[in-house]
């Protein structure tokens, strides 16, 4: 059934890892850990895709900040 051009906002969310892991300089680590400080400070960066479901237009925004080590 068509959507009829409606569209939603979404109000929530729970995240669930996976726990997947991966190698780095030989060792296994898990997928999503961090791996160095640069400083005093732990960057990241997450990056979020919307899609509107009633012409596939997306829309992505990047979070960056960091975190004490």
């Amino acid at each position: 059934m068509k959507a009829g051009g409606l569209a939603g906002s979404l109000t929530g969310e729970t995240l669930d890892w996976l726990k997947s892991t991966t190698t780095v300089k030989g060792k296994t680590v898990a997928a999503i850990s961090s791996v160095a400080c640069s400083g005093s400070e732990r960057p990241y960066s997450t990056t979020f895709t919307a899609t509107l479901p009633t012409t596939n237009a997306t829309e992505t925004k990047t979070v960056t900040a960091s975190a004490p080590c």
